[in-house]
């Protein structure tokens, strides 16, 4: 059986009933809170243009290895991550971790400059073993070209796909 979930905002755990944790094989959220922060100093933003009109996550600090982490629970398998951010001459690599293992490093340098609404995605994503999974967002060096380490995610998704 496939759960799932869609969230606005992300607490520390997702249940389902007691106190029971659901292990998820999808899972969407437009994040309205920075989670854990790692380092660094966040905020929300709406904005009209942003996905669906809500807005995004905004790092305001501008430092490498600024970053943010979620307690997330998911089944073993085999997952495609989709991020939506912007890109811009200020930003950085985004690397994206599971339980301390990069999964994905995307470079959010835009030569062109800002562009709201980008889709990142990352296939063969393998998550072993069922269970709370600490799912990690940070800035990880940058372009050369870049000349700040500034980043805006608008949503997150991960697709169960094996």
């Amino acid at each position: 059986m496939r759960k799932s979930v869609g969230l606005i905002n992300m607490g520390a755990s997702i249940t389902s009933g007691a106190s029971e944790p659901t292990n998820l094989s999808y899972f969407f959220m437009i994040p309205y809170t920075p989670g854990i922060i790692d380092q660094g100093t966040f905020s929300f933003n709406a904005l009209g243009s942003a996905y669906m009109g809500w807005g995004y996550l905004d790092v305001s600090s501008h430092a490498n290895n600024d970053g943010f982490h979620y307690m997330v629970n998911l089944e073993a398998g085999t997952y495609t991550l989709k991020i939506i951010a912007t890109v811009a001459v200020t930003a950085p690599i985004l690397q994206v971790r599971i339980d301390g293992v990069e999964v994905a490093a995307f470079d959010t340098y835009n030569a062109g400059g800002t562009v709201g609404n980008t889709v990142f995605t990352q296939a063969g994503i393998t998550v072993t073993g069922s269970g709370r999974k600490n799912l990690s967002f940070r800035s990880n060096g940058k372009n050369g070209a870049s000349s700040d380490y500034y980043f805006r995610i608008q949503v997150i998704e991960l697709i169960r796909t094996a």
